[in-house]
């Protein structure tokens, strides 16, 4: 695990692969596409909830954790690569989908 860490600059963190990351002169990213635009649509998204002024529901959330699942299950198991465009994509609703599950996980449980 630590061997990860070591490696921070050549590869990212998650997956190993540095076809998979964004590079900035010749310097990898420590976190790949999709775990990139996960993280930027979690910091993001709740700001355009309030902006909106929207609740969507917890199914909601659900359901936008299906396409990066989907992908990510095609990828491992099934060796189908998909590309960058589609790893942001995906990463992007489940950034969106994980926000609104915490939202409302944080109310339950504020609620009891």
């Amino acid at each position: 695990m630590i061997e990860r860490f070591l490696n921070i600059g050549r590869l990212p963190v998650c997956n190993q692969k540095p076809q998979r990351a964004p590079h900035l002169f010749n310097l990898c990213f420590p976190l790949c596409w999709r775990c990139s635009s996960i993280l930027f649509s979690m910091i993001a998204f709740p700001y355009v909830l309030q902006c909106l002024d929207m609740r969507p529901g917890m199914l909601t959330g659900m359901l936008l954790l299906i396409p990066c699942t989907v992908d990510g299950t095609l990828q491992y198991y099934f060796y189908i690569e998909s590309s960058n465009v589609r790893r942001i994509m995906t990463g992007l609703l489940a950034g969106m989908g994980l926000t609104i599950i915490a939202v409302y996980t944080k109310c339950f449980l504020k609620a009891l």
